[in-house]
């Protein structure tokens, strides 16, 4: 740009006041020092403007809460949320005022995962920690312990994951995943008083230079195939087993990536084409990987991501459920976090909330915030359990429930069917 309007003795202010080509000249070299990026603008925000919060309640404040559960059952409005040393029910009748109907302290217990199954029209509640206990809490008010399998943990000394599953078959079973095998529970007999594991299922073979197992257990019906799938994280990546023979349990494929030593959480996509995985080490992203290639017997073993999607490179990311096309992501201190992978190769952030408020620990140290994530799928309630600041309640513009059918799937979800079995759900 030429300016030409400044004759020689003209004062600066009179010569803006005079000449049209220096203000603009001016104004396109000093306003992108006033103007933040898009990215410094979200970064600023505590969350995106399609999420309403509903409620918020601290249930213990400071390191109080680690797991989450949101009873499914249309007329039972309740959440269960767990951590070290108590766990709670609260009515989400009101959802802009939750209030809490069971605390349960528990000395000396840690709570680290939570799920629930119903039998005979009753609902249980699984918590899963530095033991595991399944209580009735049909009676949400007086919830009546049902049995505490010593043996559950397995070779560890912790358990990481929880997850009960009705097969096509019409068996109910029960995974515990605690570092080393993952322990399958029959669970009409434990409920009958059974301790000791159904079934133990290992990895295909060791893993150089890592004493370690399973971390994280899924399991869900495969309508393609016909057959029950457990979709297992561990030592040397991801692994799929076809699980309808659960006294032979065979490997279908896994997922063997040189990013991954351990894997932490693993979910498939309702019709089992894509896993969606985290590794829980700083810096790692969700990675989506197309498992078709390996389930046609193109390839043995699939290596390669590809899609990838993180909220934060510098932190760490594990618990996540699906919702075909939505990843919820229980993001730490980038709070909750929901993907849209309609696209598996470009996956794109489509809202958030940013739950913690707290100081943001250092490179290096442990994670805090949100730690936990669950959606109800007859409403589309999303529930996220935040280390420090509690309970979360939230709705999602224009997500007013989730079936996989509306979206051409399988009903395929963390969700079962207790009553009828996932082979009722296939299709509409």
């Amino acid at each position: 740009m030429t300016v030409s309007c400044w004759p020689r003795g003209r004062s600066f202010a009179r010569a803006l006041t005079s000449c049209p080509s220096l203000t603009l000249l001016l104004f396109a070299l000093v306003l992108p020092l006033f103007v933040p990026t898009v990215d410094a603008q979200q970064r600023d925000e505590r969350a995106s403007r399609n999420v309403e919060l509903l409620a918020q309640i601290p249930l213990g404040g400071h390191d109080a809460l680690r797991a989450v559960f949101v009873d499914q059952h249309a007329e039972r409005p309740f959440i269960y949320a767990a951590g070290p040393g108590a766990w709670h029910i609260v009515d989400v009748s009101d959802e802009r005022a939750p209030r809490i109907v069971h605390a349960a302290r528990t000395d000396g217990s840690s709570w680290s995962s939570l799920d629930g199954f119903r039998h005979g029209g009753d609902s249980y509640l699984v918590l899963g920690g530095s033991s595991l206990e399944v209580w009735n809490v049909s009676d949400p008010e007086r919830p009546e312990p049902v049995a505490v399998l010593t043996g559950a943990a397995g070779a560890a000394s912790a358990i990481h994951n929880v997850f009960a599953y009705r097969s096509g078959s019409g068996a109910s079973w029960l995974f515990v995943a605690a570092g080393g095998d993952i322990l399958v529970h029959d669970i009409e007999a434990v409920l009958s008083g059974r301790d000791e594991p159904y079934a133990q299922i290992g990895l295909p073979e060791p893993v150089p230079n890592v004493d370690y197992g399973f971390h994280d257990a899924w399991a869900a019906y495969h309508a393609d195939s016909e057959s029950d799938r457990l979709y297992a994280s561990g030592a040397g990546g991801y692994y799929i087993f076809d699980i309808t023979d659960m006294d032979a349990p065979r490997l279908v494929t896994q997922v063997n990536s040189a990013a991954v030593q351990v894997g932490r959480a693993v979910r498939a996509t309702p019709d089992g084409t894509h896993l969606v995985t985290t590794a829980g080490y700083e810096t790692a992203p969700i990675r989506i990987f197309d498992m078709r290639p390996a389930l046609d017997g193109a390839v043995p073993v699939m290596r390669t991501a590809v899609g990838a999607w993180t909220a934060n490179w510098r932190r760490p990311i594990e618990r996540h459920t699906v919702r075909w096309p939505f990843i919820f992501v229980a993001a730490f201190e980038e709070g909750l976090q929901v993907v849209n992978m309609m696209d598996p190769v470009a996956p794109y952030t489509d809202a958030f909330f940013r739950t913690y408020q707290g100081s943001v620990p250092a490179p290096g140290q442990a994670p805090v915030g949100a730690r936990d994530v669950d959606v109800r799928n007859h409403d589309g309630l999303v529930a996220v359990a935040d280390q420090h600041e509690g309970l979360f309640l939230f709705r999602l513009e224009a997500f007013e429930g989730w079936d996989g059918r509306g979206w051409g799937l399988p009903n395929v979800s963390d969700v079962q069917d207790w009553e009828n079995g996932p082979m009722e759900n296939v299709s509409w």
